[in-house]
């Protein structure tokens, strides 16, 4: 299956070059990783742009002049020190410039700890295939994917993301309105560098990453609900802004896409499962995007014409209800323990998905819901008798699939984000001790440290206790 080579303007069309080929691995690719890897490490290289494989890499043991391999597999990366990576074979060096073992190293870990969450939604596997052929082609974009990758190896005496930091800062001058042409694969580049900037400290990142408008951005937009890496990049883009948003409790700041979408009854007749799946969490993420942005008006425009407003909310409020009961099978609940919750043994419901992109989207959903909820207009009336109109069933439900997603790939900065608005309004002491023992696990599955949004929502229980 060939990638969508839309039509991007002025100065896609080195990128355009690249992104034309088989998913296996294309010629204009394969021919690149010269730049990159040696004659020897090369078919190591392509075979974690297979299908279909079973995780393991074989790569070339150059010990001793010896040229027998040895097999690399997820998981393997354990950090000694912040100069030497290694493997349970015994891969290592020290610090320095970067050997190929330690490069297979890195992108293997890439492709099966990294890219599985950064595609959650997309079993086309934008970031595992696409964004590692376009790497191949371009050393500063390999760097960057590897600086990732590094950053997301776990210490494992701390149990947190910790990097040893040979990979020199991306240039964020990338970001400045003074590029002269914004190419697919700078914009890849930027949204690498500011994954590693997230997962590096999640706390300090939410606190200080925001996403201004420039042309990288502005050169995405448009594409947001095309086939393709662009239209990845952009909703990567997104979901960092509305983890922010969500964690900070403050609007999100990325341009929305306006385009028409086809009804939802259109959607539903969607036969190619990628194809619907990838499309229902986009037009999933779009929804939650307006919700958010239709909290934050509530809340501050005040003499804003309360017609326009009402009209807002209803427009919102009924996409996501036709969304939540036209969702494909594959977002159904496998498991769903809701009505007597004596039965799961804790305040919260029992909610299980087969696959990451049932969590992401029906936590998301309940996350949009519960924002609506909260500023609901005194005008809507909605004639509906359903526990559905409570905020704290959304809560709940928040609640309940968070604290049983023990699934490292069904991770995501959003659904951390949307774990915390939902705990802020729990008020039983053992569903607060709950939440903050799933916190905690979170953290060792993710390594992403959330010391202080932890202290925060203490404080806010406490606050709530006052009242």
């Amino acid at each position: 299956m060939g990638v969508s080579t839309e039509s991007d303007g002025p100065g896609i069309e080195s990128s355009r070059r690249t992104l034309e080929g088989d998913r296996n691995g294309s010629r204009d690719y394969l021919a690149a990783d010269a730049l990159l890897f040696s004659d020897r490490d090369k078919s190591a290289v392509h075979g974690l742009l297979a299908l279909g494989t079973d995780g393991v890499l074989t790569v070339p043991n150059t010990a001793h002049g010896k040229t027998s391999g040895s097999h690399i597999c997820p998981g393997q990366l354990v950090v000694r020190d912040e100069n030497t990576i290694t493997s349970n074979q015994g891969l290592h060096s020290s610090a320095g410039v970067m050997t190929d073992a330690e490069k297979l190293e890195l992108l293997c870990h890439y492709r099966y700890q990294v890219a599985p969450w950064l595609d959650i939604c997309d079993l086309g596997h934008p970031f595992g295939i696409t964004a590692v052929q376009m790497a191949l082609g371009s050393e500063q974009l390999m760097m960057a994917l590897l600086g990732l990758s590094d950053t997301c190896v776990l210490r494992k005496d701390v149990g947190c993301a910790q990097g040893f930091g040979r990979i020199e800062p991306f240039d964020r001058g990338l970001w400045s309105d003074s590029v002269p042409t914004v190419t697919t694969e700078v914009a890849l580049m930027v949204v690498m560098e500011e994954l590693r900037y997230l997962v590096s400290d999640i706390s300090r990142a939410w606190k200080s990453m925001r996403i201004y408008k420039t042309k990288v951005l502005d050169s995405l937009v448009h594409r947001a609900f095309s086939p393709g890496i662009g239209s990845s990049i952009y909703w990567m883009f997104f979901r960092l802004d509305l983890s922010a948003a969500l964690a900070n409790d403050i609007p999100i700041q990325m341009q929305l896409p306006i385009c028409p979408l086809p009804s939802f009854s259109m959607l539903s007749r969607i036969e190619e499962v990628q194809e619907k799946t990838r499309t229902y969490a986009h037009v999933l993420l779009w929804l939650c995007g307006k919700a958010l942005m239709v909290y934050h008006q509530q809340a501050s425009e005040q003499h804003a014409a309360p017609r326009q407003l009402l009209d807002s909310w209803l427009q919102v409020f009924e996409e996501l209800d036709q969304w939540y009961h036209l969702r494909p099978d594959e977002f159904l609940p496998m498991v769903d323990v809701s009505d007597n919750l004596s039965q799961t043994g804790t305040g919260f419901p029992l909610l299980l998905f087969v696959n990451g992109a049932g969590v992401f989207c029906n936590q998301l959903y309940h996350t949009a819901m519960l924002l609506l909820l909260q500023c609901k207009p005194r005008t809507a009336l909605l004639n509906l008798q359903s526990p559905t109109l409570s905020p704290l069933w959304h809560s709940q439900r928040i609640c309940g699939i968070a604290l049983n997603n023990d699934r490292r790939e069904s991770w995501d900065p959003c659904l951390v984000a949307s774990f915390l608005v939902a705990a802020r309004r729990m008020t039983h002491e053992s569903q607060q001790h709950e939440i903050l023992e799933g916190l905690k696990r979170i953290c060792t599955i993710t390594g992403w440290s959330l010391d202080e949004y932890l202290t925060q929502l203490r404080e806010d229980w406490s606050l709530l206790e006052a009242f």
